[in-house]
């Protein structure tokens, strides 16, 4: 591994930096002696000098001692223990969505229990600029590799050749001949889950509003509720129908009156005359502005209405809150932590598993935003809750 000199970090601190996480992570065991200066400069691409005066930051450190006519040993100590891990995340949400930012806040909370530091970007879910990202976070000296993949197999042997270079862990999705440990939502178990309350609760009619994104796990959620309506022979009470909530979602910010008169419109059609009880939508924010906020919802009051959302909930209307709409919790905040403790593990005690982690939803019913704690979890309410 070379130093990075385009970095406006002083080479003699970058030196230190890799010279103290070898010893954290073992290269360099306690008592042992540190290759010759020469040795160490010629692998990492620098001078004598500067190798020396990285020796002298981490002496001053009380990382390592200068032995005379023995070299400089390691010393046994809390400051290597606590050297933080740098981390970098590649996720494919667009910078433009308003879950990029949770997706932020949720690295930065999850990474930040082992103090290790992360560098996110997006690739806007485009596989070339995937590869770029990955290339200039290894190039730039990171000890780890969060990867949420974009959709498609085209980076597959790319994913491949990388797990060989550097410590990696894919999140959100996995792939059967890469192998790299993963960390997913359990989207079936979350599919499977709602079918089975709206199935409980005895309605006649059922209307599941299926966003026909091309992203696996809404994929893999909607062949789960395809396949439990079938296992509990409820097919004549389920209503499967499309409508592009995702566009809804896109065209609010910028066009909000626009965007609800077209899609109330739309929900509107469906609605007329077809005597649901209860209702599925993948987006509360498009249940509180286009029915909650409308007269849609007395036009066509439902006794259940479902929905999902994330550790960080965002902030809804009264007329949703008065809904009572039982959400499903994706905890992302849970699944890239469990993530970068699993790259945690590979970096620092060179763990080799390759098991895959599902994190199963919560669901609660949502009356307010008070009802979450930081960690989604306060006032959970079952499945079978009559509420």
């Amino acid at each position: 591994m070379k130093i990075n000199t385009q970095s406006k970090i002083p080479k003699h601190l970058q030196t230190a930096n890799v010279l103290r996480r070898r010893i954290r992570t073992g290269r360099y065991t306690t008592g042992a002696k540190l290759p010759t200066v020469r040795r160490l400069g010629a692998e990492l691409g620098v001078s004598i000098n500067v190798v020396q005066r990285a020796l002298r930051v981490l002496e001053q450190d009380g990382v390592v001692e200068p032995q005379h006519g023995v070299g400089v040993r390691v010393l046994p100590g809390d400051s290597v223990r606590r050297t933080p891990l740098t981390f970098g995340l590649v996720y494919p949400i667009p910078t433009s969505s308003p879950f990029a930012g949770s997706i932020h806040r949720i690295t930065e909370a999850a990474i930040d229990v082992r103090r290790n530091y992360c560098i996110i970007k997006s690739s806007d879910n485009e596989p070339a600029q995937e590869r770029l990202l990955v290339e200039q976070f290894i190039a730039n000296g990171i000890e780890g590799l969060l990867l949420w993949p974009c959709e498609g197999a085209e980076n597959v042997a790319f994913y491949r050749e990388t797990a060989g270079r550097i410590p990696m862990v894919f999140v959100d999705r996995t792939f059967d001949d890469v192998p790299v440990p993963s960390v997913t939502l359990d989207n079936v178990a979350a599919g499977r889950d709602i079918i089975l309350h709206l199935a409980g609760r005895g309605h006649r009619k059922n209307l599941i509003l299926e966003c026909p994104m091309e992203i696996s796990s809404y994929r893999d959620m909607y062949a789960a509720m395809r396949r439990t309506v079938r296992d509990v022979h409820s097919e004549d009470r389920f209503d499967f129908i499309e409508l592009r909530t995702d566009h809804f979602l896109s065209r609010y910010p910028e066009d909000p009156s626009g965007a609800v008169g077209e899609y109330r419109a739309k929900l509107g059609s469906i609605l007329e005359g077809r005597s649901y009880e209860a209702m599925f939508c993948a987006h509360d924010e498009f249940i509180d502005h286009v029915y909650a906020c409308t007269d849609l919802s007395r036009r066509y009051p439902l006794t259940d209405i479902v929905s999902q959302t994330n550790t960080f909930p965002s902030q809804r209307s009264l007329a949703f809150y008065e809904l009572s709409v039982r959400e499903w919790i994706s905890d992302f905040e849970g699944m890239i932590r469990r993530a970068g403790d699993l790259l945690h593990d590979r970096v620092f005690l060179k763990s080799r598993a390759q098991g895959r982690v599902h994190i199963k939803p919560t669901n609660i019913v949502r009356t307010s935003d008070a009802m979450f704690k930081k960690d989604g979890t306060e006032r959970l309410a079952s499945a079978d809750d009559p509420r």
